[in-house]
């Protein structure tokens, strides 16, 4: 056959040898399944370092704006000041005119909007920053799985080692939750967009927030009904992390239940053995007592009524 032309069965007694035909089998297949989970990995590391730095260049023009209201103005501290020189230059010579000097504080608003969009183009870079790593360490993996060994077996012992240094270090699970802080940082933005607005337009500010919470609710719903529904098709790599943490919480309620269930059912039965040990001990004793009431003091038989005068 086909497969015995690509791959030659190995002489009796070398199935194990340094290049026998498991080896090389293992070899073509998981360089295929390697190819394509590197290159999904790369692709989703590059949607989202695009989506971060379109997204950091948007914020920085917010925050260039909404920045300078932390800082005093300084064109209207030097019209109080001229203001003030011209009031004192004005006053007699008998009065003393003292220069108010103001103190300036940002008003509560003003640092909330500016602390959730610092805080979203923070997460923004670091996401970038941890992207950029997560890509040099996947061309890495993928420059050591394809060098040449002396041998086949070689190879695989190789390449298990480093595929099973990718699972445990779960780098996976780490790229996807990189898509996850990119989300928060958005929301983030919202959340301050949002408070931006209500300063300015009611009208537009409830518009926005209704938006908002909108896209919020429709962002669970769809990220959690998988675990609901596990017929529903809004699966994302995160929710794998979840579901196995939701199982874990699950057993830990079936356990917990059912070691409470089995607590009753111990208790009921000692309950019920103690309460039928009791009934039992206190029908022997009345048993007892009325065994020897009758026998000490047995009851006199009443004459009949016709011989009573």
């Amino acid at each position: 056959t086909e497969y015995e032309k690509l791959y030659p069965p190995d002489k009796y007694g070398e199935e194990l040898g340094a290049n026998a035909r498991v080896f090389k089998v293992y070899r073509d297949r998981v360089s295929e399944k390697d190819e394509d989970l590197v290159q999904g990995l790369h692709d989703t590391l590059n949607v989202l370092l695009v989506f971060a730095g379109l997204f950091s260049a948007v914020l920085t023009g917010f925050l260039v704006e909404s920045s300078k209201q932390l800082q005093p103005d300084h064109a209207e501290i030097t019209a109080t000041a001229v203001v003030a020189i011209l009031a004192h230059l004005q006053a007699s010579k008998t009065e003393s005119a003292s220069i108010p000097m103001t103190s300036f504080s940002p008003t509560r608003d003003v640092r909330w909007i500016n602390g959730l969009w610092f805080s979203s183009l923070t997460l923004a870079l670091i996401v970038s920053l941890l992207a950029i790593l997560f890509k040099q360490w996947l061309v890495q993996y993928t420059s050591l799985s394809r060098s040449s060994a002396s041998d086949s077996r070689r190879w695989a012992w190789r390449h298990c080692a480093l595929r099973r240094g990718l699972s445990r270090w779960r780098v996976e699970q780490f790229i996807s939750w990189l898509a996850i802080l990119l989300h928060v940082s958005l929301f983030l933005f919202l959340a301050g967009l949002t408070r931006f607005i209500r300063a300015l337009d009611p009208v537009i500010f409830k518009v926005l927030m209704g938006m908002s919470i909108v896209t919020g609710a429709f962002y669970l719903l769809t990220t959690l009904a998988p675990l609901i529904w596990a017929e529903c098709p809004t699966r994302t790599p995160v929710l794998r992390e979840l579901e196995i943490q939701f199982a874990g919480l699950r057993h830990i309620v079936a356990l917990l239940w059912t070691t409470a269930h089995n607590c009753t059912v111990y208790l009921g039965t000692v309950s019920s053995a103690i309460v039928t040990s009791i009934t039992n001990r206190d029908f022997d004793l009345v048993w007892r007592i009325n065994f020897n009431l009758e026998h000490r003091y047995p009851l006199r038989k009443r004459a009949p009524l016709s011989g009573r005068s």
